[in-house]
């Protein structure tokens, strides 16, 4: 296989893959931290927060992001860079818009941090 060199970012989506990363399952914070440290900041990696966590209420919503935000800093030396923060999948109609916006409030400030 010969190296290429590419000045544009590529976003590669895997799909029906679940044996290429066995050791990120379930969408859980200690997944994510193992992925990020194998990984190393080769890649930038997706860690996902299960979408029923917003049917509990804001102030879960955002200790769920701090989670999941934290756990993959701590498998990358204390960096978030190469983070791609998004739900495990779709929002469902009956879900609370205000939750959703603790969501992405949250991410936003503590990503800053």
């Amino acid at each position: 296989m010969k190296a290429i060199h590419v000045s544009a970012l590529l976003c590669f989506v895997v799909s029906a893959c679940s044996n290429t990363y066995t050791y990120v399952k379930d969408g859980n914070a200690d997944a994510l931290q193992d992925a990020a440290r194998r990984n190393q900041g080769r890649v930038a990696l997706q860690g996902n927060l299960d979408p029923a966590m917003l049917y509990g209420n804001p102030e879960a919503v955002r200790a769920q992001v701090r989670t999941t935000l934290d756990s993959y800093a701590a498998g990358n030396g204390g960096s978030r860079d190469g983070h791609v923060f998004n739900l495990g999948h779709g929002l469902s109609p009956d879900m609370n818009p205000e939750h959703v916006a603790a969501l992405v409030d949250e991410v936003h400030a503590y990503s800053r941090r």
